[in-house]
């Protein structure tokens, strides 16, 4: 899985960063401590890695339980909802439609736009 869809499994806000700057962004961010990647790494956690592994299976004879999807669905039940969990962000959707038909019908009750 990407880097994107591991914070959206845990709930947790992301923020988009165009990969030309990283280049001239990536040693301000490493000097805070925050973050602890290599370049290399970036490409990885922005596309994710995919391995065939059928050779290794028919040699080994090893079979995966879980995918990679599965396990990290598993990990994120496990640990506390982020500010982004689907609860949050229902309720939120919830509040903003609310607020949207209070101000529709007051706005018609006043005999619309004026």
């Amino acid at each position: 899985i990407t880097l994107n869809q591991a914070l959206g499994f845990l709930g947790r806000p992301s923020v988009g960063v165009p990969r030309q700057s990283l280049s001239w962004s990536m040693p301000a961010v490493r000097r805070t401590g925050l973050v602890r990647f290599a370049s290399d790494d970036w490409d990885a956690l922005t596309h994710g890695r995919v391995m065939d592994v059928s050779r290794f299976t028919q040699a080994s004879g090893f079979r995966v339980r879980h995918t990679t999807r599965e396990a990290f669905a598993e990990f994120a039940a496990s640990v506390p909802a982020g500010a982004l969990s689907s609860e949050r962000v229902d309720r939120g959707l919830a509040g903003a439609a609310g607020l949207a038909r209070r101000f529709r019908n007051a706005v018609a009750e006043r005999g619309g736009h004026r």
